[in-house]
C-alpha cells in the first residue's frame, strides 16, 4: 500500500510514525488510481485512548469524529480463544531475526514498534504513579 502511494522507503513511513503516531500520505502519481487520496498511515496501539487516531481524524476529516468500534468479542464471539492466542503471543528476538533475514526493513519495523510501545508504558507509568 505505501509503495501505492509513491513511499518505496519502509523505514521513511516509519520515521514519520515518531512524532505522533500517524502520517498523512498524499498520492504522488497523478496516473495512480489513488491520485487526488491520501494514506492514514497509523500505529494502531499507539496507547489506549487511541490519541493518535482522534489526532489524525481531527485533521484529515473535519468534522468526523474517531469512533471505537465494538469490541471485537462482541462481533466475533466465535474467535475469542484465537484473539486471546495472538494477544499472548510474544515474538522473541530469535524469530524476528529469521522473519528479517529475507526482509530487514521488517526488523526496523519491530524496533520502532518496540519503541513507540516502551514509550506508551512509561507514559501509562507515569500516569499510575500520579
Amino acid at each position: 500500500v505505501l509503495s501505492a502511494f509513491g513511499i518505496s522507503n519502509f523505514k521513511f513511513a516509519f520515521e514519520g510514525l515518531d512524532e505522533n503516531g500517524w502520517l498523512r500520505i498524499p498520492s504522488s502519481d497523478p496516473d495512480s488510481p489513488w491520485d487526488g487520496c491520501e494514506l492514514l498511515f497509523t500505529m494502531i496501539d499507539y496507547d489506549e485512548e487511541n490519541s493518535n487516531l482522534h489526532a489524525a481524524f481531527e485533521e484529515m476529516f473535519d468534522g468526523v469524529p474517531y469512533l471505537q468500534h465494538a469490541k471485537r468479542s462482541d462481533v466475533c464471539p466465535n474467535a475469542i480463544g484465537t484473539d486471546l492466542a495472538l494477544k499472548k503471543y510474544k515474538l522473541t528476538e530469535k524469530h524476528i531475526s529469521a522473519l528479517s533475514q529475507q526482509n530487514p526493513e521488517l526488523f526496523f519495523g519491530f524496533a520502532v514498534y518496540n519503541k513507540f510501545r516502551a514509550s506508551y508504558i512509561r507514559r501509562r507509568l507515569r500516569k499510575l504513579s500520579k
